[in-house]
């Protein structure tokens, strides 16, 4: 009776080994998936003119509705997008937009409603965040994890 005990805990052990062992590959395949969107989406922004802007959100939403990211219509990431002072698209990426102004050498943050105006702006850059949303069916936690990267500085050329 001793052995067939000590058989039934080792299989369990090795089940909850197993259990963590899966949540722990989910998460690293969801979070390296969704630099490869970030880093995806960066690289489209600075292969497009500023000047495009829309068009270039257009862009990127047609590319995250073809990739399987993973969005879930979480209220935190609206509150972390309007808190960072950004545009999210319909897929759940977040762009911020800076300018440098022509006669300043400060960089300030545009608005959205400001977002097509490059009339007294030198150059732009953009920061992107991506989120990961950790939500497991039984605790329906939410957490949020956010994912951000910078382009490097476009010069507009006028």
């Amino acid at each position: 009776m001793k052995d067939a005990f000590g058989g039934s805990f080792i299989l369990r052990i090795m089940l909850i080994f197993f259990v963590v062992f899966i949540c722990f590959m989910t998460a690293s395949i969801t979070i390296s998936k969704t630099f490869r969107i970030k880093n995806n989406i960066i690289n489209l922004l600075e292969r497009s003119d500023p000047m495009e802007y829309r068009n270039t959100i257009e862009k990127i939403d047609d590319y995250l509705g073809k990739v399987s990211y993973n969005y879930s219509d979480n209220k935190n990431i609206e509150d972390n997008c309007k808190n960072a002072g950004g545009m999210k698209t319909d897929h759940g990426a977040c762009i911020v937009t800076y300018k440098n102004l022509i006669n300043s050498d400060r960089v300030d943050q545009s608005d959205d409603a400001n977002v097509t105006n490059f009339n007294d702006v030198k150059s732009v850059y953009y920061k992107v965040i991506t989120y990961v949303v950790v939500d497991f069916p039984l605790f329906h936690l939410g957490t949020v994890i956010p994912i951000s990267g910078e382009t490097k500085v476009i010069y507009l050329n006028r």
